[in-house]
């Protein structure tokens, strides 16, 4: 009987290896194998993807003079789309950099030049005022101009608990004692990686905007989403190990008549996970019955119901010399999923990438 060789997890710690590599360079080599993808998670915080947002700006907010046409350039890239990277912190440029104000409060700070930096040139130039901003994917919330110092007085709370409570109502917390921070002590408080909350003025308290943050600097939040993703990858390996004797029929209808044990690799297929041979150049996509409840469920029920989806050379044909083929166990699966599974059809260069990794 054919066995399924494989180990999903540590597929996946590689790809994200080489997708932090591709960011962070060198430095990724410091961080142990198995804290990887809590550092992928944890550096996502500092990363504000390129899409348009709406600007909404505070009462009190105020520009500071000779940095107008700074503020207007950075609006024009929020509005726009642009990347806000080059406004952000150069000490982002470090995957361990720990960032007080951001950790704490989710408060990312943009700085207002509009030249190139000289050091530098993928960011612009510093200026001593910069804008603190809550981000969310849709709206950037212009708190206020500061100089390089109040990173941790209570105002910018404030500012967003007068101008958008909405925005942060889900960090309100009940039943916890008032016991206002001096500056000074939230700052000691921030370099020990402690999490404590903020009062703002009507006695409404807030736990920490950024989320919870360990002792090691992680945010739980990163702690938590490793968690799950290592719970569904494994849920899927083992779904595939149980599946072996249907992924070995289907390679026979295939032309893989001598199929022993298989070496499968964790990849991911049109943004949804599939399993690599790569002994035998295929990959195989898997689509499940969601009515049925047991999309990774591991139970054999589950799996006696799915689709294949691989690449095969079968003459010409309007994609080419090349073009999938669907195996389907059962019509009324193939009717509801088919739509699903079909799309891979068609995203040829995609797909003929991932085949050449192996």
């Amino acid at each position: 009987m054919s066995r399924i060789i494989a180990d999903f997890k540590s597929d996946w710690h590689d790809q994200l290896l080489e997708q932090m590599r591709s960011i962070w360079g060198d430095q990724v080599e410091e961080i142990k194998r198995d804290e990887l993808p809590f550092r992928f998670f944890d550096s996502l915080r500092r990363d504000i993807s390129p899409r348009p947002r709406r600007i909404e700006i505070a009462d009190n907010f105020v520009c500071p003079a000779g940095f107008e046409n700074g503020w207007k350039n950075l609006q024009k890239k929020i509005e726009a789309g642009e990347s806000l990277k080059p406004h952000q912190s150069k000490a982002h440029r470090s995957i361990s950099n720990q960032d007080g104000l951001l950790d704490d409060w989710g408060v990312h700070h943009f700085h207002l030049g509009i030249k190139p930096h000289s050091l530098f040139p993928d960011l612009v130039e510093r200026t001593p005022p910069v804008i603190f901003a809550l981000v969310t994917d849709e709206i950037f919330y212009a708190i206020n101009t500061y100089e390089h110092q109040g990173w941790a007085s209570t105002e910018i709370v404030e500012a967003l608990h007068q101008n958008w409570p909405d925005a942060i109502h889900r960090y309100v917390v009940q039943g916890v004692p008032s016991d206002p921070m001096t500056e000074s002590e939230r700052t000691t408080v921030r370099k020990k990686r402690a999490n404590c909350v903020v009062t703002v003025e009507d006695g409404t308290v807030y736990g920490p905007l950024g989320g919870l943050v360990s002792a090691s600097g992680m945010t739980v939040e990163a702690v938590m989403r490793t968690d799950a993703f290592h719970k569904e990858i494994e849920s899927f390996q083992h779904a595939v190990e149980e599946s072996v004797e249907q992924i070995v029929s289907q390679l026979r209808n295939l032309g893989h008549t001598a199929v022993g044990d298989l070496r499968a690799k964790y990849v991911i297929l049109d943004g949804e996970m599939a399993v690599g041979l790569p002994d035998l150049g295929l990959i195989l996509k898997m689509a499940f019955d969601p009515l049925d409840g047991e999309l990774l469920s591991g139970k054999g029920a589950g799996w006696k119901r799915f689709v294949l989806c691989v690449k095969k050379r079968c003459g010409r044909s309007s994609l080419g010399t090349e073009q999938w083929i669907l195996f389907a166990v059962g019509q009324k699966l193939q009717q509801r999923v088919g739509r699903n599974v079909v799309r891979a059809r068609f995203n040829k260069q995609k797909t003929l990438k991932i085949i050449k990794d192996f």
